[in-house]
């Protein structure tokens, strides 16, 4: 039906059924009312004017133009405005539309919409790894490397603490909190990498006399560490001195060095060791080197020759010479047997063929104090060279149970020869080899004894050397 009257009004008319009407009259349609119904979506911050901008009537077909009404609900401030709001918040829209032929003017109730809050984007990074334990608390700072929208990085949490003392590498966890909290959610527990705390390093303040009177018996060591953690010490010779603890026991006179050292703990890196010369004043014992022949069953050393530098020792590391010096015993060391028999020491090695170095001690005694030395002994291979008899210097003489002959060579300075002797150059007749320096100038002197009366078999004596 359409808006207005239908008929005359000199016609009755008379209702024949609910849809006709018989006869004659007038029939008014008068306008009706919609009801006006907002369109509602869901909204989120992105910086643009947003919310219902749609409706429907009901009955529909309102062709009526509509104007609208947007007002913040709540905390939220805004309008009322015919203006879309920006900002993320709570609001009503009002829908008026406006009448029309068939219509009335309607409004739709206060509409509530919502604009949702933006989630940003944000990269997080420590910035002040690493750090150097000092027994204090350390915290991770945490800066914005990248984000959606300008924020701060806040409640810095340093391996699940404000901040941590031990050394370690820790993870960093922390909020971004955007500068425009009305249109931003806060990013919250974002990794922001590791922190760590490294290792201090330390030194060493050791200090020590040049030398000390093997008399004092004792020398209290007193090092310490930067980081308050104690020092211990090593000797390179404990024959000569030996550590324990703090203190340096002194055996005997002799040259060494004693080596501090901190090796770390949790905190500390391992500091670098301090290294001192120390000299021990008084009765000495000096280590010595010899050699043998490859494949040789033994050598037979001088007494004489390992004792020529044993004596007192001085504070600048000089040895005087002893007199009246004796072995007063030997000892073995791996691979080897040895023992001392009247002017000489024998060596003996395990295997004959073996060419590593293998060494042994003695005890020497001035008949007040006595030291320790040691004794390397080296293999040489055989090679050619010249050594010359020049004389002998004094005939074979039997006396005290044994036989000795003095004889002068002329070989090459400074070298050791290993000189055996045989009456008759049958093989199984040549003694054990006895090493002998040639000396600074080449012309040596060396004596050759052995038990029992030589002088008849030793008219003639032959001699065959290596070096």
């Amino acid at each position: 039906q359409a808006l207005g009257t239908w008929g005359s009004s000199s016609s009755g008319a008379t209702h024949q059924d609910n849809t006709h009407f018989a006869g004659n009259g007038t029939l008014t349609v008068g306008v009706a009312t919609p009801v006006v119904t907002v369109t509602v979506g869901t909204y989120t911050y992105n910086g643009s004017a947003q919310g219902p901008n749609t409706f429907t009537t009901s009955p529909a077909g309102d062709s009526g133009t509509a104007t609208w009404s947007y007002a913040g609900t709540g905390t939220t401030n805004y309008g009322p405005s015919a203006t879309r709001p920006t900002n993320a918040g709570s609001y009503t829209a009002t829908a008026t539309v406006a009448a029309d032929s068939n219509y009335s003017s309607a409004s739709s109730s206060a509409t509530a919409f919502s604009i949702g809050k933006a989630t940003p984007s944000a990269t997080l990074a420590v910035s002040n790894t690493p750090t150097t334990y000092n027994g204090s608390t350390h915290a991770a700072t945490v800066g914005i490397t990248a984000s959606s929208t300008p924020g701060t990085a806040q409640n810095v949490l340093t391996g699940g603490s404000d901040s941590q003392t031990a050394v370690g590498t820790y993870s960093v966890i922390a909020d971004f909190v955007p500068n425009d909290t009305t249109n931003y959610n806060t990013l919250t527990a974002q990794a922001a990498g590791s922190f760590s705390i490294d290792k201090a390093s330390q030194t060493i303040d050791f200090s020590l006399a040049s030398s000390v009177a093997k008399s004092a018996g004792s020398l209290a060591l007193a090092g310490t560490a930067s980081s308050g953690l104690s020092v211990s010490y090593v000797s390179s010779v404990p024959a000569i001195a030996s550590v324990s603890g703090n203190t340096l026991t002194l055996h005997q006179g002799g040259t060494l060095t004693l080596t501090a050292s901190q090796a770390g703990d949790d905190h500390y890196t391992a500091a670098t060791s301090v290294v001192r010369n120390l000299v021990i004043t008084g009765f000495a014992a000096m280590n010595d080197a010899v050699s043998r022949p490859a494949n040789s069953s033994g050598i037979k050393i001088p007494v004489a020759t390992l004792l020529a530098n044993d004596g007192e020792m001085d504070s600048e590391a000089r040895v005087v010479p002893g007199t009246g010096l004796t072995i007063s015993g030997v000892t073995a060391g791996s691979g080897n047997s040895v023992r001392v028999s009247g002017a000489y020491v024998f060596f003996t090695p395990s295997d004959p063929a073996a060419s590593a170095p293998t060494t042994f001690t003695y005890t020497v005694s001035d008949g007040t104090s006595a030291a320790t030395a040691t004794v390397t002994v080296s293999t040489i291979d055989a090679t050619p060279f010249t050594l010359d008899l020049l004389r002998v210097v004094s005939a074979p003489v039997f006396a005290n149970g044994s036989t000795s002959v003095t004889v002068e060579f002329a070989g090459v300075p400074n070298q050791t020869y290993q000189i055996e002797y045989s009456a008759t150059m049958a093989e199984n007749s040549w003694s054990s080899p006895q090493a002998v320096n040639s000396g600074d100038t080449g012309p040596f002197i060396a004596t050759f004894t052995k038990d029992g009366d030589q002088t008849a078999a030793w008219s003639t004596l032959f001699f065959r050397a290596t070096r």
